[in-house]
């Protein structure tokens, strides 16, 4: 055989092959830059030595490692024309390790819808399945999962007599103690089982919009065991479709706090697979009655716990905070898999993500930035999808709550601006006084890094996306606050969160992004935003982030400012 000088080199070293040095060479053909190769090459001397590792027990893993590696660097017509030997392999050597699985899972992706593989695959799709659901050992239930997943979604009418028996098998993670990434595999798993037929049926539809359904009447069953001394009204709902069996949510506590953190636990199991629900692609368009989940995420997101705390209530209100930012990513899900079928349900949608807002300003409310990310990409996302319609979405509201959020707490804080004298109406001199008057004591916010960065983030892709028509009052409170914090960020009167570089560069992006908006584009605030960020180009505190920002910032505005000269130079001319 003719090879390259390349290929030769390397058909030297793996030529001489002992159980010593075996795991070295199958580690550098693993990582071997195959595009260097020819089919030729591939076939005559890599493959060889795979199944040469493959026909030894000893050797296995390694010649597993490899084929794990190489799969899809292969051409596909290798890998189809080899696909029986090497499954064989995979499936015929018990138990099926996680290198097995993972090769098998590989195999099917690339193999599916070849005849022979298909039909030496279906023999044994059963068999698969049921090494795969069982649990043990632990560390390869992940890609027992992913496994089963794979089977579910490439051969789905084939498993339509195992369907009741995987669902039951993954009904029995709503109550286990698992990780939440396994819990989301198998969120991912039970989503993908509504492409499998009911027996002698064929409508998936109909699937997933029923197991949706049972999802939510089974959040209202756990909620009327943990919500039933943090709700104000207790919540009649109609089960039209039942919640799973109480065999899936049992308890075995022994003590009140046991049996609670348990319930949460499932409350936790069971959004998860809900967002599962929500996040992935279906076949089929997904079909349901809004009113049924927003009943679900206003009865959660309603619920109290934080006004009366005692040194026994810790655990509830870390739990009822965790739940409540499930809830709010799975709001998120809902509107980005529904999107434009929400708008007839704006006005509720909309009231409840205020709401939301609203309570985390509470001073009883636990300040968590993980909630604050949370509420503030609901809030970007529903913007987005509200094809900007100020009736529906008050904006004036939503921005008078974000500067309090970002305002550092200070003793006697007052708004400088006349909220009733038009901003127009300001020479640069006179705005440049009336907002130095007030100056940041030093005093920090209630909410950390990420939180405030969120915030900035949101208030970006408001202020840049949508025309959010604001009123004279959060004109000037809002350009008035950011001024301030950059101000004293520039002046060493550094507080929390603006300690932190990305926290800064957020608030130097969201100020710049204010005169995208055209309430913005008068010369008083221009002037004004161009010296201070003057200033803060030349401040030598600033890292190459927050200096790159700022930057860019001065580019724009000016590109605007020379806009607004030219016309007002127009509407100044003689005719």
């Amino acid at each position: 055989m003719v090879l390259t000088k390349a290929i030769q080199e390397l058909h030297n070293i793996l030529g001489n092959t002992n159980e010593q040095n075996v795991a070295a060479q199958a580690k550098m053909l693993a990582t071997y830059n195959l595009s260097i190769c020819t089919l030729d090459d591939v076939v005559q001397v890599i493959v060889p030595f795979i199944d040469k590792l493959l026909s030894h027990t000893k050797l296995r893993q390694d010649g597993l490692y490899i084929l794990d590696n190489l799969l899809f660097k292969f051409p596909i017509e290798l890998v189809h024309e080899k696909s029986t030997n090497w499954s064989n392999l995979c499936i015929n050597n018990k138990p099926l390790t996680a290198l097995q699985l993972s090769v098998l899972i590989k195999l099917i992706q690339i193999c599916h819808g070849d005849k022979d593989f298909d039909n030496r695959l279906k023999q044994h799709l059963p068999e698969i399945v049921h090494t795969c659901l069982s649990k043990q050992p632990w560390d390869d239930l992940g890609k027992k999962l992913d496994c089963v997943t794979v089977c579910v979604n490439y051969y789905p009418k084939l498993l339509s007599p195992l369907r009741n028996e995987i669902e039951n098998n993954l009904s029995f993670y709503l109550s286990g103690s698992y990780t939440q990434d396994v819990i989301k595999q198998v969120g991912v798993l039970f989503h993908a089982l509504q492409e499998v037929p009911v027996l002698n049926q064929s409508n998936v539809e109909q699937n997933w919009t029923n197991q949706f359904y049972k999802l939510c009447s089974t959040i209202h069953r756990l909620y009327d065991d943990v919500l039933n001394v943090s709700e104000f009204d207790r919540y009649n709902y109609n089960e039209k479709v039942a919640p799973f069996d109480e065999v899936y949510l049992a308890v075995f506590a022994t003590d009140k706090v046991g049996e609670y953190l348990q319930r949460y636990r499932q409350l936790r199991n069971v959004v998860t697979f809900t967002n599962c629900m929500l996040e992935e692609k279906f076949s089929q368009p997904k079909k349901l009655k809004i009113s049924v989940i927003l009943d679900v995420l206003q009865r959660g997101l309603a619920a109290e716990s934080y006004e009366k705390r005692d040194p026994n209530s810790e655990y509830r209100i870390a739990d009822m905070l965790q739940h409540q930012t499930d809830l709010i990513y799975l709001f998120q899900s809902l509107i980005t898999c529904f999107n434009k079928q929400l708008l007839p349900l704006s006005v509720r949608i909309t009231k409840l993500i205020l709401t939301c807002q609203e309570r985390s300003r509470r001073e009883c409310f636990p300040k968590n930035s993980a909630y604050q990310e949370a509420l503030y990409e609901l809030i970007r996302c529903w913007v987005m999808f509200s094809h900007n319609n100020a009736d529906v979405i008050p904006y004036d509201k939503i921005i008078s709550v974000i500067v309090q959020e970002i305002t550092p707490v200070t003793e006697g804080n007052v708004l400088c601006l006349n909220k009733s004298t038009k901003s127009s109406t300001y020479t640069l001199p006179e705005m440049k006084n009336i907002i130095r008057t007030q100056r940041d004591t030093g005093r920090g916010l209630q909410i950390d890094e990420k939180g405030c960065t969120a915030i900035f983030g949101c208030l970006t892709s408001m202020m840049s996306t949508v025309d959010l028509e604001l009123d004279e009052t959060n004109i000037n409170i809002l350009f008035q606050a950011l001024v301030q914090i950059i101000e004293s960020i520039q002046n060493g009167n550094v507080s929390h969160p603006y300690t932190s570089v990305e926290c800064v560069a957020a608030l130097y992006k969201a100020f710049s992004s204010l005169f995208m908006q055209r309430c913005y584009r008068k010369r008083p605030f221009y002037e004004l935003a161009i010296n201070i960020l003057t200033d803060g180009q030349n401040c030598e505190a600033n890292g190459y982030n927050v200096t790159y920002v700022i930057v860019e910032a001065i580019h724009l505005i000016n590109s605007m400012c020379r806009l607004v000269h030219n016309v007002d130079t127009q509407n100044t001319s003689p005719v």
